[in-house]
């Protein structure tokens, strides 16, 4: 637009100017997203018990044990007193995945189930409750799965979180496998 006539070189050279702009951005953006990659790969955890807690029924909460890091590079999770200890601010999900694979001799046919995310030491956040399910006969094998899921903000990054399962409606022990995974997922 100044009245100046582009050769053929003048373009190719425009263009070759766009195109390294282009991939100067492009590696500027990749370099920003392995940062991002960096900064986030220590904040996961998967905790869980393979070992099996026996559970028992009467509505009092009771706090899961876990005995496996499944994975965690952060040690984020603290098996000694079944805590995610986040450090870093954020916004962060966690699931937990439970299995009663057994009732004992005194459960009835039916159980009410609930999981709820404490943070220090109280509830933050209950799960659906699970009525009513079906467990087949006292002392007999069953497979019910339940989740609880809930996305908190940390703020202070000192907070730390526990989960509780709470058994309603029935007297007797219920034999429960689980999982929870954490993972930062953002800036609140």
């Amino acid at each position: 637009t100044t009245g100046k006539t582009m050769s053929y070189t003048d373009l190719t050279s425009e263009y070759a100017y766009q195109d390294l702009v282009f991939w100067k951005n492009l590696d500027a953006h990749a370099e920003n997203n392995a940062l991002v990659y960096q900064d986030l790969k220590n904040d996961i955890f998967i905790v869980s018990n393979v070992a099996g807690q026996s559970l028992t029924g009467g509505g009092t909460p009771e706090k899961l044990l876990f005995d496996t890091a499944d994975y965690d590079p952060g040690s984020i999770f603290n098996l000694t007193t079944d805590r995610a200890l986040p450090t870093k601010i954020g916004r962060w999900i966690f699931t937990t995945v439970m299995f009663f694979s057994t009732a004992a001799v005194g459960a009835t046919t039916n159980l009410d189930a609930l999981l709820a995310l404490y943070k220090g030491g109280t509830v933050f956040k209950e799960g659906v409750s699970y009525t009513g399910l079906e467990l087949g006969g006292a002392a007999s094998a069953f497979g019910i799965g339940i989740t609880q899921q809930a996305v908190v903000d940390v703020i202070l990054g000192t907070e730390y979180f526990e989960i509780y399962a709470t058994l309603t409606n029935n007297a007797g022990a219920y034999t429960a496998y689980y999982l929870l995974h954490g993972a930062r997922v953002g800036r609140s």
